[in-house]
């Protein structure tokens, strides 16, 4: 029964052995599944809560922030550049509306009296979890060069309530 045992357990162990070698002659492959984990872990978040919840501003401080013409309360108040780098993807969204209705692009003017529509706040939120993961990743990739740091802390950046992207929206 003994040598049964054994035998099994050899033929798991030769298994594992050949996976082994099999992976370390493809360091590339390795690294790109590494990245692909991170990937998903760090995605997975943004992917669940855009497929649910509907994106919601907090009050009247993003509506004022890109929808009114420059000014005081936008440059100074607010800040220049989320004011005007935000009203990009409104822009395109907008876009999209005007193209699938068959209507003509929006003139340059609209970055002076941006309009707001579903397909451009959606653009805007999106561009938002984008810019949040590639900020992310870049973080973690430069804190540690072992997979495992990585992906510990991926997974506490995903599952940390404080670092998902429903504080963005």
């Amino acid at each position: 029964m003994r040598e049964s045992e054994r035998s099994h357990n050899s033929i798991w162990l030769q298994a594992f052995a050949r996976f082994k070698a099999w992976i370390s002659a493809r360091p590339r492959l390795l690294a790109l599944a590494g990245q692909t984990v991170l990937f998903a872990v760090l995605l997975i978040p943004s992917i669940w809560m855009l497929s649910v919840i509907p994106p919601l501003w907090r009050g009247v401080d993003a509506y004022v922030q890109l929808t009114r013409p420059p000014g005081f309360e936008t440059l100074l108040h607010y800040g220049p550049l989320y004011c005007f780098v935000a009203r990009i993807p409104l822009y395109l969204g907008y876009g999209i509306d005007c193209f699938s209705a068959g209507g003509p692009l929006p003139t340059l003017r609209f970055f002076l009296h941006p309009i707001l529509t579903d397909s451009g706040v959606y653009a805007l939120v999106i561009s938002q979890h984008i810019g949040l993961f590639c900020s992310t990743f870049y973080l973690i990739t430069l804190v540690s060069r072992l997979f495992w740091v990585r992906l510990t802390l991926a997974i506490a950046w995903a599952a940390n309530p404080l670092f998902t992207p429903s504080l963005i929206a």
